[in-house]
């Protein structure tokens, strides 16, 4: 008998503000021809370097409701995926043990040239679980009810340093590195492997963090050009109260001369706050952008510097947070400040505030004010000028959405690798956001799983053979 389709986690919509909203904020003009999507799939390639995505205005809200279907559902016919080819530790364990790779490569464009004179980028962002934290939320872990083996950091590591390994990434950005064990754990492993690392604890206020954010950067591809700690924490009495942290350095690529700068972040996690993730987010696209326009004299390239922001955002797709991101404008008079970031809250009031001390210097456009400038702090609509699109498009053909982290009470997609386009614009024909890639490809990325094939195939994570609640996200660019 054949075993029926799975259900959507999906149970429930946000509503959308998208009547209400200004035409000038929803889109721009389109300046490349729109690429036509078939209904049944989510992205359209065209033209090397354009290609088209499903996009939604709104967000759905995650449900805490999870169906177990049959194992044979998710096997993928003719995959060809063998254990040395698993990079990640849910795959390998998933293909060991069931039979099914949970994730596998998708590739999206052949990288131009010679590869040995311009090799693909390997990026990872990964949320690695604070130790301390467990301790903390151990109610998010009642999947593990009298196996607390698997919680153990030694168990976890012993995981996870084998995981680190196997991605081979050219850039790390990691999330939740507990301050003690970068020094005894990670840095060690990343030296030994050729890295370059950089560490930045959350600090700021009377809370106690124990853990920060963690850039790696192999020191036989890239040199370091500059590097800016970014402290998000300005005082008890603004929207910039927490302290949470990002970092963003510059890097140069020693094979093709090009520069990178790569922003890495984890901003605050509650789910009521959407006015502090967005103000956190506003300051590190501002000291992003100060960092992509430094003037670098020692190298004098005509080529632009090209960029890449990931990280644990605490948002999910298609949220006012995210489309602040894709879609550079955000008008603050129609978000509901519990809904901002679309992890579930709801809020029946419309408008949204964001206090700023004048010492923060931060403008509504996402730039820092000049020693002395004048500059209006009333503007309703907040601004960026820097072009991304998301290396993961959300969606799947089967109404399904990927799934970075999955413990006992939610499966979410919070975690997000955003990278620098030439332009992108949204077509309210058919819902598409149209991509204009500049000077960075993607080439391929390891795709996430579902809630339905995580549910079914090893169950919430950690466990046994998933060191964090987090997986990897891991994407190869080329440079063009």
């Amino acid at each position: 008998m054949k075993a029926p389709p799975p259900k959507p986690f999906i149970t429930n919509y946000f509503k959308s503000n998208s009547a209400q909203e200004p035409t000038t904020w929803r889109n721009q003009m389109p300046r490349f021809p729109p690429l036509r999507i078939d209904p049944t799939v989510v992205f359209q390639r065209g033209r090397p370097g354009n290609y088209a995505v499903r996009y939604r205005r709104s967000c759905q809200m995650p449900t805490t409701k999870f169906r177990v279907n049959l194992v044979e559902q998710f096997r993928y016919a003719g995959c060809g995926l063998t254990m040395a080819d698993c990079t990640d530790s849910l795959t390998y364990h998933s293909l060991e043990n069931y039979s099914v790779p949970l994730r596998n490569w998708l590739n999206f464009q052949p990288c131009n040239g010679d590869p040995q004179l311009n090799p693909p980028v390997r990026v990872c962002s990964y949320n690695v679980l604070c130790q301390p934290t467990i301790e903390k939320t151990k109610y998010l872990y009642r999947h593990l009810d009298g196996r607390n083996t698997y919680l153990r950091w030694e168990y976890r590591w012993s995981l996870m340093k084998r995981e680190l390994f196997q991605l081979q990434a050219d850039i790390f950005c990691l999330q939740e590195v507990f301050y003690l064990h970068y020094q005894t754990e990670f840095l060690l492993l990343f030296e030994r492997m050729g890295y370059v690392g950089r560490y930045e604890r959350k600090n700021g206020g009377s809370m106690d963090v124990h853990d920060g954010c963690a850039i790696f950067y192999r020191r036989d591809v890239f040199e370091e050009i500059h590097y800016r700690p970014v402290r998000m924490y300005a005082n008890e009495n603004c929207a910039l109260d927490k302290p949470n942290i990002g970092q963003v350095i510059r890097l140069r690529h020693l094979t093709t001369g090009r520069e990178l700068c790569v922003a890495n972040t984890h901003l605050i996690f509650n789910t009521k706050s959407g006015h502090r993730k967005f103000a956190q987010l506003a300051l590190l696209l501002a000291h992003l952008k100060a960092v992509c326009e430094m003037r670098n004299p020692r190298y004098h390239t005509q080529a632009r510097v090209e960029y890449i922001l990931c990280g644990d955002f605490n948002i999910e797709p298609f949220s006012d947070i995210y489309r602040f991101v894709i879609e550079k404008q955000l008008n603050l008079d129609f978000c509901r400040l519990k809904e901002m970031s679309g992890q579930g809250e709801r809020d029946n009031s419309m408008g949204v505030t964001i206090d700023l001390p004048r010492e923060v210097g931060l403008k509504t456009n996402c730039t820092f004010a000049a020693p002395g400038e004048r500059y209006s702090v009333l503007d309703r609509t907040w601004t960026h000028d820097l072009n991304f699109a998301s290396s993961y498009f959300h969606l799947k053909t089967d109404h399904q959405h990927d799934l970075s982290t999955f413990h006992s009470r939610q499966g979410l997609n919070p975690d997000i690798i955003f990278y620098s386009v030439n332009q992108t614009y949204v077509n309210e024909e058919d819902s598409t956001l149209q991509v204009q890639e500049g000077g960075l490809r993607l080439l391929r990325r390891l795709e996430l799983p579902d809630i339905s094939e995580a549910t079914t195939i090893i169950g919430p994570w950690p466990n046994k053979h998933t060191p964090s609640d987090h997986v990897p996200l891991l994407v190869e660019f080329a440079f063009v």
